[in-house]
């Protein structure tokens, strides 16, 4: 939505209520100042309108989050706070715990963090704890 449709209904609106409104009852000409009421009225809805669908649109593109994946087990940081699976990872000597955006985990692995897994031995399986926004939790070893 470019905001130049935008700036032109306003600015329309501007004019007809400012401008030809005064001007048409300055003269005596009552129904066409009422029109260009009209016209001022009708314009600035015009452009409320796709302001609103302008913020609507950016409001969506914001909001798309990655969604997790199907092996992907999704907790909120509270459960990962008091989980005995952190406690694990505590032991097993990770001091660093951080949620990361899925784009960013190579990065981060660069760094040295690793992904933290969920296990599930009955299955022979392992899961990625990600956030319900999402994110994919990483853990790194202070060395």
């Amino acid at each position: 939505m470019p905001d130049w449709w935008i700036q032109a209904a306003w600015w329309g609106s501007g004019i007809f209520a400012t401008g030809a409104v005064w001007y048409f009852l300055s003269t005596g000409k009552f129904w066409s100042s009422v029109a260009a009421a009209i016209a001022a009225l009708v314009l600035a809805g015009v452009a409320i309108v796709l302001h609103q669908k302008k913020d609507s649109l950016e409001f969506e593109k914001n909001s798309a989050v990655a969604k997790p994946v199907g092996n992907d087990q999704v907790v909120s940081a509270s459960w990962w706070e008091e989980s005995e699976l952190r406690k694990e990872y505590v032991d097993r000597g990770f001091e660093i715990f951080r949620w990361s955006n899925q784009e960013r985990v190579k990065e981060r692995e660069k760094d040295g963090y690793e992904v933290v897994y969920l296990v599930d031995s009955k299955e022979n399986s392992r899961h990625r704890v990600v956030s319900k926004g999402g994110q994919v939790l990483i853990a790194k070893k202070n060395a």
